[in-house]
């Protein structure tokens, strides 16, 4: 199923043929919705519109000279008293979806609807939050790449990732395909500023947002705390993440934050186990977006970045011996994933200077 639009609005709809393949045109917006609703339980074909069958040429071309969006089946109808509208950003960058509820305004998620409904009870029969789905249609790249709109909103969001605030700018964890994601603060820097550098020593961690990507709907949802990530980040591959677990929230429910280039993500892997008692594990960014380091803030203030000297620590205090082993500690680093700091001028200059010392090393040779 699929949609074509612009700016603003959608200005038609389309479905193939589950025998033919052809695109048919939909002549309203109530009839696609009964169709998508009951896609794919109950495939469509050209013999249930009138006066069509798959002899007959396609209605619509799927081709480059409109934007298309592609929607997702087995969305319900809208509620009675109720409307659901699809807009397109102007920048052409995506869509979103709301409800116009019967009182006339919009919602946008479903703490919206919670809210409506609290505000409204009587409503609370004939519109239970199980009818409403804010998924959205995905546009297909291809049809607004050539958009010079969609060209220059592009290139403005990768000038914008370079002036970012440290808050704003995530690292990612994963293993497996299994995504747990991290923001990593680094200070205000643009093409011709180094990040903020961090004094020698520094306790201070280098992750200011952590999120989790659900394994049912893979969409990003953010985790609150530190601890509250540690620990789903220890048993991730035994206890799979789910929308369902935090609470107020589900599949159906628009992603917290979305994975793309406007930000710095790093790859973490799972089933590190949460830092003993009295310490903290640190991960921290250098200078030159290279790579993360790894440490541990043992019980006596001082920072360790390896085994050996976890080791070296519980010779020193024994009495920390019943209380934790060499075993309890992860050195592993998070990956930083290169496409979402390749367009960086801190980047780029660290990995022309690590160029430059090979070159030269190599002609010494």
């Amino acid at each position: 199923m699929a949609l074509e639009g612009k700016p603003g609005f959608i200005t038609m709809y389309a479905i193939t043929c589950c025998k033919c393949e052809k695109w048919r045109t939909i002549p309203t917006k109530e009839e696609f919705e009964v169709i998508r609703e009951n896609y794919p339980a109950e495939p469509w074909f050209c013999s249930k519109k009138r006066d069509c069958s798959c002899e007959h040429p396609e209605d619509i071309q799927y081709d480059t000279s409109r934007i298309w969006a592609i929607d997702r089946p087995n969305i319900p109808k809208p509620p009675p008293k109720t409307e659901r509208l699809l807009i397109m950003r102007n920048d052409l960058s995506k869509m979103d979806a709301y409800y116009v509820l019967p009182n006339g305004k919009r919602a946008k998620g479903k703490p919206d609807i919670d809210r409506f409904l609290k505000e409204n009870p009587k409503y609370a029969a004939t519109l239970p939050l199980s009818s409403f789905n804010f998924s959205t249609p995905k546009i297909v790249k291809e049809t607004v790449s050539d958009s010079a709109k969609w060209v220059m909103a592009k290139a403005e969001r990768e000038e914008r990732c370079m002036q970012l605030d440290a808050k704003d700018v995530p690292s990612s964890s994963s293993n497996l395909g299994r995504v747990c994601k991290k923001r990593v603060k680094l200070g205000k820097f643009t093409q011709h500023n180094l990040p903020a550098k961090r004094k020698r020593g520094s306790s201070t961690d280098s992750i200011g947002m952590y999120a989790v990507q659900c394994c049912e709907c893979h969409k990003w949802r953010k985790v609150p705390t530190k601890d509250e990530f540690e620990t789903i980040r220890e048993n991730f591959t035994e206890e799979p993440w789910h929308c369902s677990r935090r609470p107020d929230c589900s599949c159906e429910d628009p992603a917290d934050i979305e994975y793309d280039s406007s930000r710095i993500w790093v790859l973490d892997k799972p089933n590190i186990p949460k830092p003993p008692a009295g310490t903290e594990r640190l991960v921290i960014m250098r200078g030159d977006l290279s790579k993360m380091d790894t440490y541990y803030v043992m019980p006596n203030g001082k920072r360790v970045r390896c085994t050996a000297e976890v080791d070296k620590f519980l010779e020193a205090n024994p009495q920390y011996k019943d209380r934790f082993s060499v075993e309890s500690f992860s050195f592993t680093t998070p990956k930083i994933v290169e496409e979402t700091v390749s367009h960086n001028s801190v980047w780029k200059s660290g990995k022309a200077k690590k160029q430059d010392k090979i070159n030269a090393l190599s002609n010494n040779n």
